[in-house]
């Protein structure tokens, strides 16, 4: 072949080339598996990108929105949503032994058998049976017998699930909205242990971490800038210490930053098919107007959560130590402060998992899973109590006058 020959079908070739990679200008991978529901949701995010048609598929979204990063951002957020069966976790996900013996969904019937607690008047006291607390704000102990008919219940709202059943128990104001406040990072844990693949890195706590815990007076494991741990150091530490730091530094090592984590928060909670309540806006709980949920909702995520093998496990750490790092040469100690002060209880059984939240806005609130010594399978929520120990004696007193 000549030399000619060869150049011609050289140029041939290149012109070709040339022509189609200018026509074709390939999506992420990620964006190409997006369903309309998953735009409108990424574009909800952003409205200031959106124009007045509504697009119908991902290529008709494209060209209506400016790509800024903030939508590129809500894009990323949706990468595991397809619209149809829901939220996709990514990581294989083992489901715990406890599992099987639930309920299937997380819709829980009231049925007549429901017991609904009167609200509280003035002091907030609700007098219901079987059991009664007494002592000073401080140091409540509940006493048993069979004379006693009454039960001290401070919290505002409550809710007793039987989850071998799918039955609420007892409630009072079981789908009102109320703040979570730290019971988010229930949610926060699991959404993100769905995400991670790999359970082996570890992340260095920046200090706009830390700026942004000590800025809000938000808890923390107390980690310093610079201070690199492990992801089961993330994990205990959002839970046990409910660490602030800890669930920021989750949340963008699972999938790079708080914005996406708390997108498939809210996508979980809605495949979940929670109530229109719930809403969530940050991964660490702290106050906002805009994120509420019932408890009856959060009941259903820590049930999610307890289906979760791996989660099950964290959220049932009475106590942890930190990996030793150069900051912090002995590792840092946590423990699970609800479990620690329900452990002496004279109850029917065992509370298994627990997570605490507070602030000014949502006051004393907490989630707990129990099984009862006859082996049924129990969550309770309690929120808006004006004391740590009167929402553990709340917990303490619906376990012992309801469960079986």
């Amino acid at each position: 072949m000549s030399a000619v020959v060869c150049s011609l079908l050289l140029l041939i070739g290149l012109r070709a080339w040339t022509a189609l990679t200018s026509y074709v200008t390939p999506a992420p991978a990620q964006d190409l598996s997006l369903s309309a529901a998953a735009v409108h949701r990424a574009m909800e995010l952003v409205p200031e990108t959106v124009s007045d048609e509504t697009p119908e598929t991902l290529t008709d979204a494209l060209p209506l929105c400016a790509r800024t990063e903030a939508f590129d951002r809500a894009m990323d957020a949706y990468r595991y949503y397809d619209g149809i069966s829901g939220y996709k976790a990514v990581a294989v996900t083992e489901r715990s032994a406890d599992a099987a013996a639930f309920f299937a969904g997380y819709e829980p019937r009231v049925t007549e058998s429901t017991v609904s607690i009167p609200a509280p008047e003035g002091t907030g006291v609700a007098y219901l049976s079987a059991t009664r607390t007494q002592g000073s704000d401080n140091t409540q102990e509940t006493v048993y017998g069979e004379d006693w008919d009454e039960v001290f219940l401070e919290s505002a709202y409550a809710v007793l699930i039987d989850l071998d059943e799918g039955v609420i128990v007892a409630e009072r104001g079981a789908d009102r909205p109320v703040y979570p406040a730290s019971m988010a990072k229930i949610l926060t844990l699991l959404v993100a242990s769905e995400q991670i693949e790999d359970r082996s890195g570890n992340f260095t706590i920046t200090q706009d971490i830390v700026d942004t815990t000590w800025r809000h007076s938000l808890s923390s494991v107390c980690w310093e800038a610079g201070e690199t741990v492990l992801l089961s150091d993330m994990e205990h530490g959002t839970i046990l210490p409910s660490g602030a730091d800890a669930a920021i530094a989750l949340a963008r090592y699972a999938v790079g930053n708080e914005e996406i984590l708390v997108s498939l928060m809210n996508e979980r909670m809605d495949s979940m098919r929670l109530s229109e309540h719930a809403n969530f806006t940050n991964v660490t709980g702290m106050h906002d107007d805009a994120m509420h949920c019932t408890v009856t909702d959060m009941a259903m995520i820590l049930k999610a959560a307890v289906e979760n093998a791996h989660v099950r496990n964290v959220l049932a750490a009475t106590q942890y130590t930190a990996t030793a790092t150069p900051q912090h040469p002995d590792g840092i100690f946590m423990f699970n402060m609800f479990l620690d002060r329900t452990a002496s209880k004279r109850l029917p059984g065992r509370i298994v998992c627990a997570k605490t939240g507070y602030t000014d806005e949502a006051l004393n609130c907490a989630a707990s899973y129990f099984i009862s010594n006859s082996g049924k399978h129990y969550i309770c929520v309690t929120a808006y109590s004006h004391g740590q120990m009167r929402t553990v004696t709340d917990h303490v007193n619906l376990y012992n006058t309801y469960t079986k």
